[in-house]
């Protein structure tokens, strides 16, 4: 299994935790960016609440909940895998810089604070990824 294989199984090992356990925080904390053609999908067809944000992008605010979250905290649009990227990759996040391959990991994420995905970044971390938590991103970028 390729370290993008394990990256997608561990997120998707998620599914029911996300909204069981957690109750899909990560979706009621913010925002979400995405590109004109998830944003009728994201926004299950109203398209008012997306601000366009630069270039074809769009930013849906996640408060007090995502719009495409139902009653249950499970994403209405997750079975049909045509959610944003940035929904399909959380709580890892792979990413490619100048050749070399970065796990993004998501600290706050419930399921990485108790270790629900400690048998994933274990191989990950054998196959030589180099890690960096979305803190050490923002220090990075300042």
């Amino acid at each position: 299994m390729n370290v993008r294989e394990i990256v997608d199984k561990a997120n998707n090992s998620l599914n029911e935790y996300c909204s069981d356990v957690c109750k899909s925080s990560c979706c009621k904390m913010g925002a979400i960016y995405t590109t004109d053609e998830y944003v009728d999908i994201v926004t299950q067809g109203n398209r008012d609440i997306a601000k366009k944000f630069e270039g074809s992008m769009f930013k849906v605010s996640t408060k007090p909940s995502c719009p495409s979250l139902d009653e249950n905290n499970r994403c209405m649009i997750h079975e049909k895998d045509a959610h944003p990227r940035c929904c399909k990759r959380f709580p890892l996040m792979l990413i490619n810089v100048e050749g070399d391959s970065y796990l993004l990991i998501y600290p706050d994420c419930k399921a990485i604070k108790e270790g629900k995905l400690d048998e994933f970044i274990s191989k990950i971390k054998e196959r030589g990824v180099k890690f960096l938590e979305v803190n050490d991103v923002d220090e990075k970028s300042t």
